[in-house]
C-alpha cells in the first residue's frame, strides 16, 4: 500500500512542477498554485489535486485501522478526510487567475475550500503527531508544528510572496505525508513499535 501512496505524492509533486513550468508567464515566487488550476494544462493539476486528496484519505484510513485505540485516532481520521474533501473542492472550483476570472461565488468557494483543506489537514497532522509523540515516536509532531506555523504565516502575512510561501507549506505537508506513510509500514503494526 505504501508504494501506491508514495506514487500518489510524487504524481502530485511532479504534475505541479510540470504545469507550473508550462506557464512561463507566471512568476512562481508570486503566483499561487491555484493560478495553474485553470487555463491550459489546468485539468492535469486538478486531477493531481484529486489524487493527493485520495492519498490523504487512504493514508488516514490505514493508520486508523491499525490504531483506533482512542477517540483522538478517530478525530484525526475525520480531520484528514474533511481536509481531503476540501482539497477536491479546491481543485474543482479554481479561484480565477490573471488568465481568466470566475464568478465571485466560485472564487469565495475556492478560497474557503483551500483554507479548510490546509487548516483541517494541518490540524490532523498536529493531532497525529501528538499521538505519536505520546507513544515515543518523535519525528512527526515537530514537522507538523513547523508546517502549521508556516501555514499561519502564509495566511497572516500578506506581504510574503504568495507563491513561494504557499509552495513551502505544500512541500512541508508532502514531506510529512511521506514520512508518515513510511513510518506506518516500517514498524508493521504502529502500536507495537519499540520506544
Amino acid at each position: 500500500m505504501r508504494p501506491l501512496i508514495l506514487v500518489g505524492l510524487l504524481v502530485f509533486l511532479f504534475t505541479a512542477i510540470t504545469v507550473q513550468a508550462l506557464h512561463p508567464g507566471y512568476d512562481w515566487v508570486h503566483a499561487p498554485l491555484s493560478f495553474y488550476l485553470s487555463g491550459p494544462h489546468g485539468l492535469w493539476l486538478q486531477l493531481a489535486y484529486v489524487a493527493l486528496a485520495l492519498v490523504i484519505a487512504l493514508q488516514s484510513v490505514r493508520i486508523w485501522l491499525r490504531e483506533r485505540r482512542a477517540l483522538a485516532d478517530t478525530l484525526a481520521l475525520l480531520l484528514f478526510c474533511a481536509g481531503a474533501v476540501g482539497l477536491v473542492v479546491t481543485a474543482l472550483y479554481p479561484g480565477g487567475s490573471p488568465a481568466g476570472a470566475v464568478p465571485p461565488f466560485e472564487h469565495r468557494l475556492h478560497l474557503l475550500s483551500a483554507l479548510s483543506a490546509f487548516g483541517l489537514t494541518g490540524l490532523a497532522m498536529l493531532l497525529r503527531g501528538a499521538l505519536d509523540w505520546r507513544a515515543g515516536r518523535r519525528v512527526l509532531l515537530p514537522l507538523a508544528m513547523l508546517a502549521f506555523v508556516c501555514l499561519l504565516l502564509h495566511v497572516g502575512i500578506r506581504e510574503l510572496p504568495r507563491g513561494a510561501s504557499q509552495k513551502a507549506v505544500i512541500a512541508l505537508y508532502l514531506l510529512w505525508l511521506c514520512i508518515h506513510s513510511w513510518r506506518i509500514d516500517a514498524v508493521g503494526r504502529v502500536g507495537r513499535e519499540p520506544h
